[in-house]
């Protein structure tokens, strides 16, 4: 049995795996898996169409990113948008959140919710 049309497509690029896929904006997009290993761009195929059919953000290279990554975004979207409670973001992720990452507990999760961080952090 093949794949639903809305499910995206494998397709190889050299002896690299490639994955397609249509987003929720209806744009599509393709994705190296950077893997010459079918299943690798399979999995990475099956998190996007996840994340769009769950109404989840779809983030390019999420399994990159880093609890830094996130803690540098929240920081940046509280500068980008003007908000007062920088000063205590930034001396809460100091002084909590940047020694419990430096421990290595990091690894424990590959998904940050910004926008968790963002609510727990203007409290």
């Amino acid at each position: 049995m093949g794949r639903s049309r809305r499910s995206g497509s494998l397709y190889k690029r050299g002896k690299t795996w490639w994955f397609s896929y249509l987003a929720a904006d209806g744009e599509r997009y393709a994705e190296s898996s950077h893997s010459e290993r079918k299943g690798d761009a399979d999995t990475l195929l099956r998190r996007r169409v996840g994340a769009r059919d769950n109404n989840l953000p779809v983030v390019p290279r999420a399994e990159q990113l880093t609890v830094n990554d996130a803690f540098d975004a929240v920081i940046h979207d509280f500068e980008v948008n003007g908000k007062r409670s920088i000063a205590v973001v930034r001396r809460r992720i100091d002084k909590h959140l940047l020694p419990w990452a430096a421990h290595g507990r990091d690894h424990r999760f590959r998904c940050v919710r910004l926008h968790f961080l963002q609510a727990k952090a203007g409290n």
